[in-house]
């Protein structure tokens, strides 16, 4: 078991989704259809398990075209299947009045390989958020506790959704952990493209044909947005750890640098396992390990402790979480008197 699980976590850290996104800044959409079918289909290097797109047109649907779902702000098209087989959704509902795009390919975590657990993901409390995300959420469940929300999905990624209808980026900082990219739109700021990444996952956006003022794009990777858009790609950028972009209505872009976005990433105090959050506590030199037979973390040393009953070896974050030591209570003696007897 233990051999098993020194194998399977380098793995577990290297899930990946593929996203993208693209806004018009005014230009025109049907010159980009090409090179947006090619980022869908590029992103699937990082997940084939389903895929989604959704899009806003301000003149609304061709008729002739099907009908994709929800429209609340923007339309929603997404399906188990590999984004190979749904990049011919891009030349047919995508025209001169498409504002802004959202892209998705999904390696499935947390929930069933299905539309429903598919993204583009809508926040469960009015769906005014449209959200794609790369990596994964750990305690999603109890986020949506903690908002008192009921969530549509079995995807740890609706969290994130219903976190940014509540309180916007800084409720995801303050209620999320784990592995986050996030690209999504908000209904009550038409036309307005949002981004951000806690570092656990790559994210890279530029402009084309004009390096100032051309139509925006994001991507999982540099590589995903070179190869999709070529020569046409005239800056290209790695997003900022922690930074909030806005790509606004007219194609410029704000940004705003949210405070305790790298805390997000892998770690997880045992004050939000309360309900009181604080900084994570620093982590310890080397790694730690599991012992499945008797349920404890494995020291650096070969010392054992015993972990919580919850904790799940099936759940990558918890894996991860132990590999980091955030189970040990030596390490929080000082922190939590009380932590031993749980």
């Amino acid at each position: 078991m233990l051999m098993l699980l020194s194998l399977l976590l380098p793995l577990a850290i290297l899930v990946n989704c593929g996203i993208g996104a693209y806004h018009h800044a005014s230009a025109d959409t049907m010159r980009v259809k090409k090179g947006l079918r090619r980022l869908w289909v590029g992103l699937a290097s990082r997940g084939t398990d389903a895929a989604g797109m959704a899009f806003t047109n301000t003149d609304g649907l061709n008729p002739n075209n099907g009908k994709p779902t929800d429209f609340n702000g923007s339309w929603v098209i997404k399906s188990p299947t590999a984004s190979k087989s749904m990049a011919k959704h891009v030349s047919g509902f995508l025209n001169n009045s498409t504002t802004t795009v959202l892209l998705h390919t999904r390696l499935a975590t947390h929930g069933a390989n299905d539309e429903i657990n598919a993204h583009p993901h809508r926040s469960p409390q009015t769906g005014r958020i449209t959200m794609v995300h790369n990596g994964m959420i750990s305690g999603h469940s109890q986020v949506f506790k903690d908002l008192k929300v009921k969530p549509l999905t079995d995807c740890d990624s609706e969290a994130a959704a219903a976190c940014l209808e509540d309180g916007g980026i800084d409720c995801v900082v303050d209620l999320c952990f784990g592995s986050m990219s996030l690209l999504w739109t908000d209904s009550s700021e038409p036309n307005v493209l949002n981004a951000w990444t806690n570092g656990g996952n790559p994210l890279a956006f530029g402009r084309l044909d004009n390096a100032d003022t051309g139509s925006v794009v994001f991507g999982s990777t540099k590589a995903h947005l070179q190869a999709a858009f070529k020569g046409r790609l005239k800056s290209c950028f790695d997003a900022t750890i922690g930074r909030h972009y806005k790509v606004l209505a007219d194609g410029s872009i704000t940004h705003e640098d949210i405070k305790y976005s790298e805390d997000t990433y892998y770690t997880k105090s045992w004050s939000y396992s309360y309900g009181t959050k604080s900084k994570a506590v620093k982590k310890t030199k080397g790694k730690h390990t599991y012992n499945g037979k008797y349920h404890q973390g494995v020291r650096p040393d070969g010392t054992t402790y015993n972990l919580p009953d919850w904790v799940d070896f099936t759940d990558q974050m918890d894996m991860i979480d132990i590999e980091d030591g955030e189970y040990d209570y030596n390490r929080y003696t000082d922190y939590y008197s009380d932590f031993a007897s749980l």
